[in-house]
């Protein structure tokens, strides 16, 4: 039977076991520029768990952002972390003076507590130091606490496959810790342009959103719905999608654009084999209203439906007045997929939903549609219809949610 040990209580003012130590990558290679990058990575942090009930402070030691949690707010700490952009990894931390000893009590204290949690018979230690006036080397280090746990707790050293523990060492503080948990990794959003992502109730563009926020994009969202569906079910799962998505980032914005009165018209008026090119166009014109957004974020992807071939998405996009952002143009659908469910939108994009694409679909649509056949099918369109005024009216219409 293992000896059980006592370890006199840390003497600190922060509660320790509400403590994150966050690690960032893609930022150190900012330059000059990192510090921008790092202050916008705190401030979304800060206002990410604010806007979920949490009371935080966010300081910065060295090149480590720390995070202290004064209450629990409305969900899991991790699970927030793991959806705000910027971060590669996070870990709930000790958080203790520079002095050996008392690392040594807060590592053989974790171990103790890991032992009653699970069984293991195998550690490692690793060990960082970047303040080198620490009186002990980094293996130095290594080799104490590793000495002292075989000792008191009788495991074996295991540097490839043993339970893990951390130490980190700076100037200010020293941090210990025995797990590190995966972030979304890539730029904090709202350090690149702000775009409107266009979703819809499918699987591809709440991915498309997610892989343009990790790029450091501010993203607020744009649906287009039809009332003749259940309104209650159109909101609430693009609402849920949105939501989920938004947890990243500290403020978001969605606009419900109804799209009723064009889509009659189109399906009236323009030929089968075109209403879809036709209907993705009038997206575009319609998003073009809304200012102050450098781009358009789509969740195309090369050949994946009829009007996703190369020549109609030349057609769709010459619609859009601005750049339209398409991550998942080279990827197939079970990339999409599996994307989908590690941020938590698969399980919200199945649930039963008729958008407008499904009342558009042609048995035959065109695969290969020219630029100039399509502005002619158009103009007709507006040669027979007020479109203009519809378009007005749509953006009128517009009902706007803040998440």
């Amino acid at each position: 039977m293992k000896e059980k040990i006592k370890i006199e209580k840390i003497k600190t003012k922060i509660k320790i076991e509400n403590v994150w130590l966050i690690h960032y990558s893609e930022i150190m290679l900012k330059g000059g520029n990192r510090t921008k990058f790092e202050n916008k990575l705190m401030d979304n942090i800060r206002l990410v768990f604010k806007k979920q009930g949490f009371d935080v402070n966010v300081k910065k030691i060295e090149s480590r952002i720390v995070l202290f949690i004064k209450n629990k707010g409305k969900i899991d700490a991790a699970d927030l972390l793991s959806r705000v952009p910027g971060i590669d990894d996070f870990s709930k931390a000790y958080i203790v003076d520079s002095n050996f000893n008392e690392i040594k009590q807060v590592v053989m204290k974790l171990v103790e507590q890991d032992l009653k949690r699970e069984r293991f018979d195998k550690f490692r230690i690793e060990v960082k130091r970047s303040w080198k006036g620490f009186p002990l080397t980094s293996l130095d280090v290594k080799k104490k606490l590793a000495d002292e746990i075989m000792q008191k707790f009788k495991l074996k050293l295991d540097l490839n496959n043993g339970k893990p523990f951390f130490v980190q060492i700076t100037k200010q503080k020293s941090f210990v810790y025995d797990n590190k948990l995966k972030g979304v990794g890539g730029l904090p959003s709202g350090t690149s342009a702000k775009v409107l992502s266009l979703i819809s109730g499918g699987i591809d563009s709440p991915v498309a959103a997610f892989l343009m926020m990790k790029r450091g994009c501010q993203l607020d969202f744009i649906h287009f719905h039809n009332f003749t569906v259940n309104r209650k079910i159109v909101k609430d799962k693009v609402v849920k999608l949105v939501k989920k998505l938004s947890l990243g980032q500290p403020k978001t914005r969605l606009f419900m654009i109804p799209f009723e009165d064009l889509q009659l018209n189109i399906v009236q008026h323009v030929p089968d084999r075109y209403r879809m090119l036709i209907y993705r166009m009038f997206m575009f014109k319609i998003a073009n209203q809304i200012k102050g957004y450098l781009g358009f974020v789509s969740g195309d992807s090369v050949g994946q439906v009829a009007s996703q071939t190369l020549e109609n998405l030349r057609c769709v996009y010459d619609a859009a007045e601005r750049q339209v952002l398409t991550p998942l143009i080279g990827m197939n659908k079970q990339e999409t997929i599996n994307i989908a469910r590690k941020i938590g939108t698969y399980e919200i994009s199945i649930l039963p939903y008729s958008d407008l694409c499904s009342m558009l679909v042609s048995k035959h649509p065109v695969t290969k549609a020219r630029l100039k056949d399509v502005i002619a099918i158009e103009q007709k369109l507006y040669e027979k219809v007020d479109v203009d005024k519809l378009i007005s009216e749509a953006v009128k219409k517009v009902k706007v949610y803040e998440f």
